[in-house]
């Protein structure tokens, strides 16, 4: 009779236990299935809200972020609700720059304006520059590996024999209509597929703009204004570069001031 007993005990598997041990969405849907009423039931919803979030982070799709928000837009308060929510922003900011359009920032001032977000304020200011950047001819980059330490960005010149940097040259014509006091750029380093690995946006990217706190330092190539139909050649040299990075970059224009703004 004890043999018994102790056979029926071994025998009874704790059904909680058993969905844990698979670790799946659809072990814990069968589980809360089988078990609605039990002990854990609000446990294995909760495994099932962090498994179908890390889905979408593995992922990083729009589609598996909007899965995960549309099921869960009860929670809105939650801790993981907010950050599923700025994970999915993120990934349309990134989409968005990466098109770098006027309907691009459009769409996305659109759809988050109503959170006061500050990518918000930055498509904003995106936006102008992107109804200008065809009138704003940049040349093709060339690129040059140079020593940093002896190489000049004053005058875009390569000197030196350590070769731990590189220089990127280009030319850049005004064909708008207005005169241009300050335009900025960054600089996206790119891996084989194009995409961003890295970014660089400071005072050595400007194109026209005095420099930050010297302004008597100012190489005469920045000094503004850049008048319509003037061509302003343009460098930058960094010892940061991404390890994997593809030996591509792209140009992205971020601030445009007129004269007289």
């Amino acid at each position: 009779m004890l043999y018994s007993f102790l056979f029926l005990l071994w025998g009874c598997s704790n059904p909680f236990e058993e969905a844990q041990k698979k670790g799946t969405i659809e072990a814990y849907e069968q589980f809360l299935k089988e078990n609605p009423t039990h002990s854990n039931a609000s446990l294995a919803k909760l495994k099932i809200e962090n498994l179908i979030l890390a889905e979408a982070r593995e992922k990083q799709t729009l589609e598996a972020y909007d899965a995960y928000l549309e099921k869960y837009k009860e929670k809105k308060q939650s801790e993981n609700y907010v950050a599923a929510f700025s994970e999915r922003m993120e990934i349309v900011w990134k989409e968005t720059q990466k098109k770098d359009s006027v309907e691009g920032y459009d769409a996305f001032i659109k759809e988050y304006e109503y959170t006061q977000d500050t990518r918000v304020k930055t498509a904003e200011k995106y936006k102008k520059v992107a109804e200008y950047s065809k009138d704003i001819v940049i040349e093709r980059i060339e690129k040059e590996q140079v020593d940093t330490s002896k190489s000049s960005s004053r005058n875009c010149t390569a000197a030196g024999t350590e070769l731990n940097g590189w220089m990127f040259t280009t030319y850049v014509t005004n064909n708008t209509k207005r005169d241009i006091r300050y335009l900025r750029a960054k600089v996206h380093f790119l891996d084989e597929n194009g995409e961003v690995l890295d970014s660089h946006s400071n005072d050595n990217t400007v194109i026209i703009g005095d420099l930050h706190g010297r302004a008597h330092a100012t190489p005469k190539r920045r000094k503004g204004p850049f008048k319509i139909g003037d061509k302003r050649q343009w460098c930058y040299i960094t010892g940061d570069t991404p390890s994997n990075w593809s030996k591509k970059v792209r140009i992205q224009l971020l601030d445009l001031i007129f004269m007289n703004d």
